[in-house]
């Protein structure tokens, strides 16, 4: 565990030519040490071969080439000659290649291959629930001769395939993103990922809104509200716990709870399947039903990412980056405070939260439908094109529009409309508490 820490964070204490700087040194300092020099060496050798074969970063790393390659020509070469020519090769190879494993793999010493001990890759994938006849209505609107809605489609597949596309994302995310906070600095650049399951996880929650406001009639909010309850359902068995968030978190808003009459029309069973769904999602004591039911969760699983968030925010802010270390009573004594040194276990507590995500990211054995991918992505982008200022605002006005309040007086706001409501106004973003000040009282995503 020490070691995969080390790789994964020593950029956020060390740059990378520091770092080998230092081995060089270690190796070097052991000359005046011939019973000792073989082992240091050997380990030093270790160290080099480790980063560059497993833990490599070409866009950061790539200076530390300038005093790896003659360390290994030369000195290494001198004395272990096979360890030499070795990391000579590996050199070389990062210097044309850049990382030799993929990037999603070499943090916490986990690899996407471990899907066989979950899923036998013979395991036949499942037939679409899609009919020729929604086939045909798809190929009719990529011609712009059909206007499907979600209430043409069977809901186990529109949560097979909103699976496929959040899955994609978040098999994408690379360990460095969640380092530092990085989604929350410089509008997220660093967090490219990231940045986009947030996106796509508040679009969702906006296309909710979005298709159930749309109906004039009282009779079809509830039969699109009852699909989208049926959908959420779905996304819970196939374990698509950030799918099935963003659904409720939309659902629970006082813009679409406070539809009485739509709820009024709406089944006891359905309602009684939601209720089941929020309980499922319930925030109390951080989250613990949802940590319970994925503590042991078995991959195939897509988690709620905000939940991992908001615990590496906690340990990026709460805990400083170095700390004092006494060197012993007598230290104490003269009033010297000891040395200042890295708080490593504040990144070993990161390194384990992110190997508890990188868990999951492991792809469903799932057929993607690709007129149907292309028919969500359009209805999404369809979406941000229409968005202008405060959309939760234009969506409240949409919902008294629809279902007038009964007094005169100004609804306030719940928590639950509040949370999905970006920085400043504007497009909302389930992620957006991550950037705001933690002594304010505004909701946590584990408010939702």
């Amino acid at each position: 565990m020490f070691v995969s820490t080390f790789y994964l964070t020593f950029r956020l204490f060390c740059t990378p030519v520091r770092l080998a700087e230092a081995l060089i040194e270690r190796y070097d300092y052991v000359n005046d040490s011939p019973h000792v020099a073989g082992p240091v060496r050997l380990r030093v050798y270790n160290a080099f071969k480790g980063w560059l074969e497993s833990h490599w970063r070409d866009e950061t790393d790539r200076d530390a080439l300038d005093l790896i390659i003659p360390f290994a020509e030369h000195k290494l070469a001198s004395s272990l000659p096979s360890a030499g020519r070795r990391l000579f090769e590996l050199a070389q190879r990062v210097s044309g290649e850049g990382s030799l494993v993929p990037r999603l793999v070499s943090s916490m010493g986990k690899t996407n291959t471990s899907i066989a001990q979950y899923v036998p890759a013979d395991t036949p994938l499942p037939i679409p629930a899609i009919t020729k006849g929604q086939l045909n209505l798809l190929s009719a609107f990529k011609m712009g001769a059909a206007q499907p809605s979600i209430l043409d489609f069977d809901p186990l597949e529109l949560a097979r395939q909103l699976t496929i596309k959040q899955m994609n994302i978040f098999s994408s995310i690379l360990p460095e993103e969640l380092l530092a906070s990085q989604w929350m600095k410089n509008g997220g650049v660093a967090a490219p990922n990231v940045k986009a399951m947030s996106s796509l996880s508040t679009d969702l929650s906006n296309l909710v809104a979005e298709t159930i406001l749309q109906q004039q009639e009282v009779k079809k909010r509830a039969q699109v509200i009852k699909q989208w309850i049926k959908i959420a359902h779905q996304c819970l068995e196939l374990h698509n716990y950030d799918g099935l968030m963003a659904i409720i978190c939309s659902l629970n808003s006082s813009t679409i709870s406070r539809l009485r009459k739509t709820w009024d029309a709406i089944s006891t069973k359905r309602k009684d399947m939601l209720q089941n769904l929020q309980d499922l999602v319930e925030p109390s004591q951080n989250n613990k039903v949802l940590r319970t039911r994925l503590h042991d969760h078995v991959p195939p699983c897509l988690p709620f990412l905000g939940m991992y968030l908001t615990d590496l925010t906690f340990v990026d802010i709460g805990n400083p980056a170095t700390k004092q270390m006494c060197l012993g009573p007598e230290s104490e004594e003269d009033g010297n405070g000891g040395i200042t040194v890295v708080n490593f276990d504040k990144h070993t507590r990161t390194a384990k939260i992110i190997g508890e995500l990188q868990r999951f990211q492991i792809p469903y054995r799932l057929t993607e439908v690709p007129d149907m991918q292309d028919w969500m992505s359009s209805q999404i982008s369809h979406l941000r094109d229409s968005e202008e200022g405060n959309v939760q605002v234009t969506y409240y006005r949409k919902s008294l529009l629809l279902e007038p309040r009964e007094t005169a007086s100004r609804p306030p706001v719940d928590s639950s409309a509040a949370s999905i409501v970006g920085v400043g106004g504007g497009r909302p973003d389930l992620f957006s508490w991550i950037s705001r000040d933690r002594g304010t009282s505004t909701p946590t995503p584990t408010q939702i």
